[in-house]
């Protein structure tokens, strides 16, 4: 008789089955052939074992220092013959050290989980721990939206127009419920109805509660002062172009109509910053200014404003935006103009999809000297808002003491004025996420005339104050920074969390508004990170409705050979295993418990198993009609069981023998032979 924590033979099969596959998917692509077969052998071994040591006589402790020292044994081992093999090619020495670290740790492993799930139900959760990391490390590549990864799995979904994301998804939940198998505890038919159950509350939480990703909180229209590790959904994203440091999750995705200009830069404008709000800077709430910046998503009809970009110093671009996260603001190229409603070609993947009627500059700004900054057309009221300052009149006295160092033949020129700002900052600031020092109500202020160590919020602020203390008119905008050097060549554009980015803009008599971004000379961030263009490619292709993802569309057909063959085979490996289980359930020789069980297996066979709730006494006196002995064997074997008596264990042998040969005799040989080819009878003992 099992005891109440010991799985069924069967079960224990399967659980070791899961702990395979676990095995499988996590070693496929670390180890070698040779490491890999036998570190699945010494799973199999470690299960097996795992079911003869559940004898509580085995303490658990004892069992975890063995393993811990062979898995020592086997790290050492492994060692020394990557260093010091006398024998064979570099190929066949990595296989040995595979082969000797892998299946002693796999056999450990193994041997103590099975063990002590069997002991003690809490540590059957490390199981489950270890299938889902298993799933998670084969599925990890997938993070982040990085829809093309796994390729193998990426490609076989895009060919059938299936989202990877659903296939991973169903991939997760059925790992999960695999592995809750190791959870359970009792006879095999309850582990199978166990795992229907959890598949059927998995594809019905799929079903229910998987909609549209989204990428955390919503992504707000500014950035904020908190420094690096503040709050993305207050739009503290902290990075410039230059940024390698934040997330990298990608947030949207451009097309482009046709080829755009060769620029360093591509800027996404979100919204812009110019009142004065004591020290900083905010959005404009009376919409009497910054009227030239579209804050609206469109709807039903485009939105649209006017710009005061001169046509000659600009070229009208379109492009298509697909937000894979939410905005509280539309970002768009350049200087937008129209924002209007597109079809949103895949609804699961992106959030919101326009297009942009953009404005690009053709000249940069070190070709605009000799232009004013500040047109006559405007009023008293507009010179005064662009260039109001905070109440601190260090901004006047630092600005002027930059436009000291121009060159007398520029006097006068406040573009020259604009460049000397930008060289100073350039020079003079150190642009760093880990600076945590610069809040409360005078973040700029401590920046400024302080180490001058901050992000592309203090730079641009910075830039800001000081253009406007030269009397230029200026305000900070906010969005996204693209470095054209990162992204491939073709028409799609990928754009990342870690690419927002705050930069000044400066207005200019005859031009319009001007993109003057500062770039610090001295950085302790890392070099920016080519694009994945793989995936910058796959989403493009998304974008434009492709749902195959440019991969050459395949029709699904049904392979019937291959399932046929597949699922005979299938079948002829759970016979055999059947076969196995009862074979080594019907071993009389041995342990008194185990010649009970396998006269029950026998009495299943003949359809005489005990019913539910039938105590084993009645169910004794019942078969009684076939096998008399089975009375004798039944109280021999509860008093061996409740009283552990020496002499009881003994007879139950030979009366588990004269019982089989009693129900030998009492049936026909037409039914014993039924019962002998009949795989799955010890699954109805009780």
């Amino acid at each position: 008789m099992n005891s109440p924590d010991r799985p069924s033979a069967g079960l224990a099969v399967l659980q070791t089955a899961i702990l395979l596959v676990a095995a499988i998917v996590f070693l496929w692509p670390l180890a070698t052939p040779w490491g890999l077969g036998a570190a699945l052998l010494a799973v199999a071994a470690g299960g097996w074992v795992s079911f003869r040591l559940a004898d509580p006589r085995w303490r658990l402790a004892g069992i975890l220092l063995a393993c811990s020292g062979l898995v020592g044994a086997g790290q050492i081992a492994s060692w020394i013959l990557v260093r010091w093999a006398p024998f064979g090619s570099p190929s066949l020495v990595s296989s040995a050290a595979d082969v000797a670290s892998l299946s002693t740790a796999a056999f450990a492993i193994t041997l103590f989980l099975r063990v002590g799930a069997s002991r003690h139900r809490p540590l059957a959760l490390l199981e489950l721990a270890l299938v889902m990391a298993a799933s998670v490390h084969a599925l990890a590549a997938h993070r982040a939206l990085h829809i093309h990864q796994p390729r193998a799995l990426a490609d076989w979904a895009w060919g059938h127009g299936i989202d990877p994301e659903t296939v991973l998804v169903i991939l997760g939940l059925t790992a999960f419920a695999v592995g809750v198998l190791s959870l359970l505890r009792g006879g095999m038919r309850l582990g199978l109805a166990a795992l229907l159950m959890l598949m059927v509350l998995g594809a019905g939480t799929f079903v229910v509660l998987h909609g549209p990703p989204r990428l955390g909180q919503p992504l707000a229209d500014g950035l904020g002062f908190e420094g690096a590790g503040g709050d993305p959904s207050k739009g503290d994203a902290r990075s410039n172009a230059s940024s390698s440091q934040q997330r990298k999750d990608p947030v949207a995705v451009v097309l482009l109509s046709e080829e755009l200009p060769a620029l360093d830069a591509l800027y996404f404008r979100q919204s812009v910053r110019s009142r004065v709000a004591g020290r900083v800077l905010e959005a404009d709430r009376s919409k009497e200014f910054d009227t030239d910046v579209p804050t609206a998503f469109p709807t039903g009809t485009p939105v649209r404003v006017v710009t005061p970009e001169a046509p000659e110093f600009h070229r009208s671009y379109r492009t298509t935006m697909f937000l894979l996260a939410d905005h509280a603001d539309p970002p768009g190229l350049g200087f937008p103009q129209e924002f209007a409603p597109v079809e949103n070609p895949n609804p699961r993947r992106f959030v919101a999809a326009y297009s942009v009627q953009s404005l690009l500059a053709l000249r940069s700004a070190d070709r605009l000297l000799g232009r004013m900054a500040i047109p006559e057309s405007w009023s008293e009221a507009k010179r005064s808002y662009y260039t109001a300052l905070p109440e601190d009149s260090r901004y006047r006295e630092l600005a002027l003491t930059i436009a000291r160092g121009i060159d007398p033949r520029f006097f006068g020129d406040d573009v020259m004025k604009a460049f000397a700002v930008k060289d100073y900052l350039e020079k003079k600031g150190f642009y760093t996420l880990t600076e945590r020092d610069l809040t409360g109500p005078d973040p700029i202020g401590a920046f400024l005339f302080g180490k001058m160590r901050g992000y592309c919020v203090h730079f641009a602020h910075a830039a800001v104050f000081l253009l406007r203390a030269l009397g230029i008119p200026a305000r900070v905008a906010i969005g996204y920074a693209v470095q054209t050097m990162t992204r491939g060549a073709g028409s799609a554009i990928t754009i990342y969390g870690n690419e927002a980015h705050a930069w000044p803009e400066l207005y200019l008599d005859g031009v319009g508004w001007v993109t003057f971004d500062i770039y610090p000379e001295q950085s302790d961030t890392s070099p920016v990170a080519h694009v994945d263009q793989g995936m910058e490619a796959a989403m493009g292709e998304l974008a434009r409705g492709d749902r195959f993802a440019g991969r050459p569309q395949q029709l699904l057909r049904i392979p019937w050979a291959a399932l046929a063959s597949g699922g005979a085979m299938a079948i002829g490996i759970a016979l055999l295993f059947a076969f196995l289980i009862k074979g080594f359930r019907r071993i009389v020789m041995g342990s008194p418990r185990r010649a009970y069980r396998g006269v029950l297996d026998a009495l299943s066979g003949f359809g005489l198993s005990r019913r539910v709730g039938e105590t084993r006494e009645a169910h004794a006196h019942r078969v009684a009609t076939w096998a008399p002995t089975f009375i004798l064997l039944t109280g021999a074997h509860l008093r061996m069981a409740f009283h552990g008596g020496k002499s009881d264990a003994a007879d139950v042998l030979q009366l588990a023998k004269a019982t089989l040969a009693e129900l030998h005799t009492s049936f026909h040989w037409l039914r014993r032979a039924l019962a002998a080819i009949n795989p799955a009878t010890w699954m109805f003992t009780r």
